[in-house]
């Protein structure tokens, strides 16, 4: 075998390699499923959390929006996903309820530093803010 063979070679199978590992990572950061809709009644009655006592349980669609805008990156299509809802409102507030659980940050914050100009006025309105 002459060196340009193996050049091609050993080129190869660095290439499989690199992209084997690209690929195990990015498929490690696959942002999970959103939660059903609508929303699921919450067998406690307390919203799944902190706040007001009314029956349903947004905190799965609070965690949804924390996971699409934390680390790098927006997961934008899951925020406006949720942004759409009808009860866009009440989710917010949930969040903005329990921000403990989100570092400390409410929703207009993490809207704010995630997105910006009209993306961000339409969001902020659909939240109710």
């Amino acid at each position: 075998m002459d060196k340009k063979n193996l050049k091609l070679i050993v080129g190869s199978v660095i290439a499989i390699v690199i992209g084997t590992f690209i690929y195990d990572r990015i498929s490690q950061n696959r942002k999970p499923p959103l939660p059903p809709y609508p929303p699921a009644p919450n067998p406690n009655g307390n919203g799944g959390g902190g706040g007001n006592n009314n029956s349903v349980n947004y905190s799965p669609y609070a965690y949804a929006l924390y996971e699409a805008m934390d680390g790098w990156g927006t997961d934008e299509d899951a925020v406006l996903e949720i942004a759409n809802m009808q009860e866009a409102p009440q989710i917010a507030q949930w969040f903005d309820q329990n921000k403990l659980l989100f570092e400390g940050y409410t929703l207009k914050e993490w809207i704010e530093g995630d997105f910006s100009g009209n993306e961000e006025s339409q969001l902020l309105n659909k939240f109710g803010y």
